[in-house]
């Protein structure tokens, strides 16, 4: 076999495969009007008889067995009638053949990991194949089974172009639909992508020019320095002096010792016979405050502790506890 005949017939071989069968028929079709061999087709007219068994040759080439077996008894050497043959079986219009066609349409389905254009290809080569066996199927009824398979992302395009005043042609649903979905495409990766570069741009060349104020080396802030905390903890130790070394593991907090954290419940701990954390419910009384009541409780809004004047209500005291030293330290 020739080099050009064999590249000719990879390119064009057809495998068997009848969804594809149309695609490989338009292929054939034109590869015969190169080789000026296309009216042995087309025509009605008696066709030569030379011509007519080239083209049953070129079929021959391209065709897998089992297609060739179906033209090799019937119509040997007849290009022409071969040619029949394949579309009648490919694309007849037996009973089954159209229910599955049908079937195929009503429970078309946009897959997750799709694109359009097959989803789209899928629908129109069914449709087609409808239309080859004589069915009576409208662009209009092939535009709602699309639209209908299409997924939750294409539910507000589905809306705008079923609410249409104007009814849409396939041909038009087919140009909206992939542009609609090249701007998804857009926005939701290249544009983010594109923000990205410019804004960490951006951010290198600012920062490139900055200067901490805290360690005065460019290129951060002084939030931002690594050096500012042991530098704040030391002057805050420094301005401290001697309550430098103080932490209360109850507050967390540098302003006092633990022993004498208000929250310890050793400091000073009211009597409770049954539980510790016992809550009270108090009346207050239009009493003048000259009246000498040891039993009353004072009670500050605005404070953590409250103060109790009846000794007696105290299990046991603090001696070690120093009022002197017991203050909040705020930092100017």
């Amino acid at each position: 076999m020739e080099p050009s005949i064999a590249n000719m017939a990879k390119s064009i071989y057809f495998n068997g495969d009848g969804d594809k069968y149309e695609l490989w028929d338009i292929k054939f079709l034109g590869h015969l009007r190169l080789q000026d061999l296309f009216k042995v087709v087309t025509c009605t007219d008696d066709v030569d008889t030379e011509e007519n068994a080239k083209v049953f040759s070129q079929l021959a080439i391209v065709l897998d067995d089992r297609s060739l077996s179906l033209i090799i008894n019937d119509a040997k050497d007849d290009g022409r009638k071969a040619i029949g043959i394949l579309r009648d079986y490919y694309l007849g219009k037996s009973k089954p053949r159209l229910i599955a066609l049908y079937t195929e349409l009503t429970t078309l389905r946009l897959n997750s990991e799709e694109d359009i254009t097959n989803y789209i290809i899928r629908a129109e080569r069914a449709s087609n194949a409808l239309k080859n066996a004589g069915e009576n199927f409208s662009d209009s009824l092939l535009v709602a089974i699309v639209l209908k398979g299409l997924t939750e992302k294409y539910k507000t395009f589905s809306t705008v172009i079923s609410q249409r005043e104007k009814e849409i042609s396939f041909s038009e649903l087919k140009l909206a639909l992939r542009g609609f979905e090249e701007t998804e495409k857009f926005r939701n990766g290249n544009s983010t992508s594109l923000d990205n570069v410019m804004k960490t741009n951006v951010e290198t060349n600012m920062n490139s020019k900055l200067k901490c104020f805290s360690c005065g080396n460019v290129g951060h802030k002084q939030f931002q320095c690594k050096n500012r905390k042991s530098e704040d903890s030391s002057k805050f130790k420094q301005s401290r002096g001697s309550n430098a070394n103080r932490w209360c593991d109850n507050c967390k907090s540098p302003t006092h010792d633990t022993r004498y954290c208000r929250k310890n419940n050793s400091v000073n701990s009211v009597k409770d016979n049954n539980d510790s954390q016992s809550s009270f419910a108090f009346t207050i009384t239009n009493n003048s405050l000259e009246d000498e009541n040891e039993s009353r409780l004072l009670v500050d809004c605005g404070a953590s502790t409250h103060i109790i004047c009846d000794e007696s209500m105290f299990e046991n005291f603090n001696k070690n506890f120093d009022p002197s030293n017991h203050f909040s330290f705020s930092r100017q």
